[in-house]
């Protein structure tokens, strides 16, 4: 009689620690996301930064809506961060061409008294230099949110092993 109650209380003992023990999932999950989920067609030329992170793509078959996502908005956020830093470096080399240009002009000294011309030339490029700024601010954010779904991406494939 002890036996079989001493049997049945480790029994239930194992029972209850198994049951408060996390169970692993088969598939490793990644932070949900919502977005294109379906490969791009032009994905070719933009696996690139993939690759730079060790993640060879060409052995995923996008059966995973949520990774997929995650891949497109990497992808899509590459884009917007290096066209908007882009922009912002034009208008900023611009700005200060300008702003250096109109206060060249305005020290020629030319004697007619007239620096209307320059006045407004060094006005485009202070507002061309101070409007760069939140270009470069938001190619920044877009970088960050880049590198947050790229190391969703990178968790999940370490996690696979592959």
């Amino acid at each position: 009689m002890k036996k079989t109650v001493l049997l049945s209380t480790l029994i239930l003992c194992i029972s209850m620690v198994s049951a408060q023990t996390p169970q692993t999932s088969a598939t490793p999950d990644v932070v949900p996301c919502t977005g294109q989920n379906s490969k791009p067609l032009d994905f070719g030329e933009k696996s690139i930064m993939f690759n730079q992170s060790g993640i060879n793509l060409n052995k995923y078959d996008w059966s995973n809506l949520n990774l997929n996502c995650h891949i497109n908005k990497t992808i899509a956020h590459q884009k917007t961060a290096k066209s908007l830093k882009s922009i912002a470096w034009i208008l900023g080399a611009g700005g200060a061409g300008f702003l250096v240009g109109g206060i060249m002009s305005s020290g020629s000294g030319r004697g007619s008294g007239s620096d209307g011309g320059a006045g407004a030339i060094i006005g485009i490029g202070a507002v061309s230099l101070v409007g760069s700024i939140p270009l470069f601010i938001g190619a920044s954010n877009n970088k960050k949110k880049r590198d947050f779904h790229l190391n969703q991406v990178v968790d999940y494939y370490q996690k696979k092993g592959w």
